[in-house]
């Protein structure tokens, strides 16, 4: 798949189709945003763990990772993940209240900002997921050099603590404690930033991984807990 962004930036994915179910003509979307390192190739795996639950997924590279041009940075990452939502709704023609925003350290930045801007239009996803996610950049850049004020200098900062409250829909996070690139109390304070419940009454659960790493935890590890999500969301009362 292709998105275009303008005449010279193009976004190059790939869209997964889900198990085929007894629900199949009511799948989630899942919005895959992957962390800052590799690319898509390195997300297949996860990909198809979501699609063995059922969901469709679309995972696309950000501009400058993989075969797409450009430069990287908050906003224009940040412009790209709305346009990558665009094409969900209009293109794909899936309801906001089907699509799942699933992000892994940085992506979970990129999935934070956009569930809090669509909540805020009226239009949230029906859940968001995070894997191994900051509280803000600036917090993490601080705890790996504590001797150097390295978090003033940022020039994108992430805060998705500031963010996080703003987010309407059912909010499933989970962390490592063994996770060395993003500390496991830095997860903990961004999931306590976020609403206790989403507007459909859905508690957020927060799920611990003893000696979870920050790159070693994978969709079949909570398939559980998101099938358990997803089946609550179905079951909820239209608000």
């Amino acid at each position: 798949m292709q998105i275009q962004i303008d005449d010279n930036l193009t976004l190059h994915g790939w869209h997964f189709h889900g198990k085929s179910t007894a629900e199949s003509d009511q799948k989630f979307l899942v919005i895959y945003f992957p962390g800052n390192g590799g690319c898509r190739e390195g997300r297949q795996s996860d990909c198809r763990d979501f699609s063995e639950l059922g969901c469709d997924v679309i995972l696309f590279d950000y501009r400058g990772y993989g075969d797409n041009r450009g430069s990287p940075s908050e906003a224009a990452l940040s412009s790209d993940a709305r346009r990558i939502w665009t094409f969900a709704t209009e293109t794909l023609r899936t309801p906001p209240d089907r699509i799942v925003l699933f992000g892994e350290s940085m992506g979970g930045a990129m999935a934070t900002r956009l569930a809090a801007e669509q909540s805020k239009a009226g239009t949230p996803p029906a859940a968001l997921i995070l894997n191994s996610t900051f509280a803000s950049l600036g917090e993490t850049v601080a705890w790996h050099y504590p001797a150097f004020p390295f978090q003033f200098f940022l020039w994108d900062r992430y805060p998705s603590v500031e963010r996080i409250g703003h987010v309407t829909c059912p909010i499933l996070q989970y962390h490592g404690t063994a996770d060395d690139i993003v500390a496991f109390e830095h997860g903990k304070r961004l999931f306590q930033a976020a609403p206790r419940e989403s507007a459909q009454g859905i508690a957020g659960e927060f799920i611990t991984i003893p000696g979870g790493m920050h790159n070693f935890i994978s969709i079949s590890d909570l398939r559980v807990p998101i099938s358990r999500l997803l089946k609550r969301i179905c079951e909820a009362p239209a608000e």
